[in-house]
């Protein structure tokens, strides 16, 4: 079975993009979801050019924080968000120093890595961030299904795998109470002191109406995406009920 790492818009679509969302041309609903709710913390605390996201991919929180920002992944392939300042590395070993990134954003990443290198991959999130750390991942059973059922829907639908959903479920998913654990380790670690808070993202009925469109690709589901375009800040405030994935925000009180 072929995999496909990612699904770009063609040219048309792409074209329509640009003519029907005007400023919002960049977005993705399901993305949009996920990051709308970190910029306005990042915003709150004043932090908005200093960000550094970890596991950024080439696009990462360039079309929602609108700032010039590091972007840190194991590969950066072009074409790169012309915000994205790129730092090649890998998660468990970033190469900055100690608490030297005042803001440190990490979303949908920790997943990706073998439960064996997850408290590595956090307790290294924890040493190289100064002021907030903002870890956003999928958590529970709930979320490990839909993951499930979304990576099977693509198979039947496009005939390949995609490969981030895939992972999801190679990999599973880690509960709520894991990740708590694993940012309170790593604070262990580090000799570090913080507040910590737990925002819940992405209803699950919501991202699995919104998957289902990014799948199927008919005409009235791209008609359907562009609508969710225009609604994402509403649904990214929209949380109730079992939800996808876990905001942890980090404040720390130590100093950066």
């Amino acid at each position: 079975m072929d995999v496909l790492e990612h699904d770009e818009l063609s040219r048309a679509e792409a074209l329509v993009a640009r003519v029907a969302l005007g400023p919002r041309r960049e977005w993705n609903p399901d993305v949009a979801i996920r990051y709308l709710p970190i910029v306005r913390v990042v915003r709150a605390h004043g932090l908005a050019d200093a960000v550094t996201e970890v596991g950024s991919g080439s696009v990462g929180i360039g079309p929602y924080l609108r700032r010039p920002f590091t972007g840190v992944d194991t590969a950066l392939p072009t074409p790169r968000h012309r915000l994205l300042e790129p730092v090649e590395a890998s998660v468990l070993e970033t190469g900055f120093a100690p608490r030297s990134r005042p803001c440190v954003v990490s979303t949908d990443m920790l997943e990706h890595l073998p439960r064996g290198q997850r408290q590595a991959a956090v307790t290294e999130l924890v040493r190289i961030a100064g002021a907030l750390l903002v870890l956003a991942v999928p958590c529970g059973a709930a979320a490990e299904a839909h993951d499930r059922e979304t990576a099977e829907l693509f198979r039947q639908v496009r005939g390949v795998d995609h490969r981030f959903l895939l992972e999801h479920v190679e990999h599973g998913l880690p509960t709520a109470e894991e990740l708590h654990g694993y940012v309170l380790e790593a604070l262990r670690a580090k000799a570090r002191t913080a507040t910590l808070r737990v925002v819940p993202n992405a209803s699950l009925r919501v991202r699995r109406f919104v998957m289902r469109r990014w799948i199927r690709r008919r005409l009235v589901d791209q008609v359907g995406w562009l609508v969710l375009t225009w609604l994402s800040a509403f649904l990214a405030r929209r949380n109730r009920g079992p939800c996808y994935r876990q905001i942890v925000i980090v404040e720390f009180t130590d100093g950066a």
